[in-house]
C-alpha cells in the first residue's frame, strides 16, 4: 500500500461500503462508517474524494446518525452501483475500500445479492485509471477472501472470466 503522502498527493477516492440485507443497517455499523468520515474529514481529506456506499431506505436514520460525526452532506449510494462506482472514478489513481456490516459465506451481505469476492475484485480491475486499491475487510466472513486467487477471476458462476 503506499503511504499516506502519495495517497494524498496522487489523487485517491475513499470509499465506505455499508451493505445490508435489510432496510436498515445497524446503528453500530453505522456509527463505524462516521468515525471514519470524522477521522477523514480530521485528516484533511476533500469530502469530494470520499463516497458512501450504504444500504437504506429511506436514508434519514443513517443521515441522523452520520450527524453525530460530521457537518458535512454526503450523497448516500446503493450497494447495486458499487461496480459503477468503482469502475467510473477515471479521474482517480488510487482507492481505499472500507466493508462494514455484515458478511455472509459467499461474501459481503447485500441486498438482494450478495457481493462476492470475485465481483468486487472485478469491479476494481475493471476500472482503467486504478494503479492501487487497498481494501478493508471488517464484516464477519471476512477470512473469505483470503482463499481468493487474485491472479485470477471468476464469475459468480464459477466460471473463469478472460482478461483478469
Amino acid at each position: 500500500m503506499p503511504g499516506m503522502n502519495n495517497l494524498r498527493d496522487e489523487k485517491t477516492f475513499w470509499m465506505f461500503l455499508l451493505s445490508s440485507r435489510n432496510a436498515q443497517p445497524e446503528k453500530n455499523h453505522i456509527r463505524d462508517v462516521g468515525f471514519g468520515l470524522y477521522c477523514l474529514e480530521k485528516a484533511g481529506i476533500d469530502k469530494n474524494d470520499i463516497i458512501l456506499v450504504i444500504d437504506c431506505t429511506p436514508p434519514d436514520q443513517v443521515e441522523s446518525v452520520l450527524k453525530e460525526f460530521t457537518n458535512q452532506t454526503y450523497v448516500i449510494h446503493s450497494s447495486s452501483e458499487l461496480g459503477k462506482l468503482i469502475e467510473g472514478n477515471v479521474d482517480y489513481k488510487n482507492m481505499v475500500l472500507f466493508v462494514f456490516g455484515h458478511g455472509s459465506q459467499s461474501g459481503i451481505a447485500s441486498n438482494p445479492k450478495d457481493i462476492s469476492p470475485y465481483k468486487l475484485y472485478s469491479s476494481i480491475k475493471q476500472s482503467k485509471s486504478l494503479k492501487t486499491a487497498t481494501v478493508y475487510l471488517g464484516q464477519c466472513y471476512a477470512g473469505l477472501f483470503n482463499h481468493m486467487n487474485a491472479q485470477a477471476c471468476r464469475n459468480d458462476d464459477g466460471t473463469s472470466s478472460p482478461g483478469c
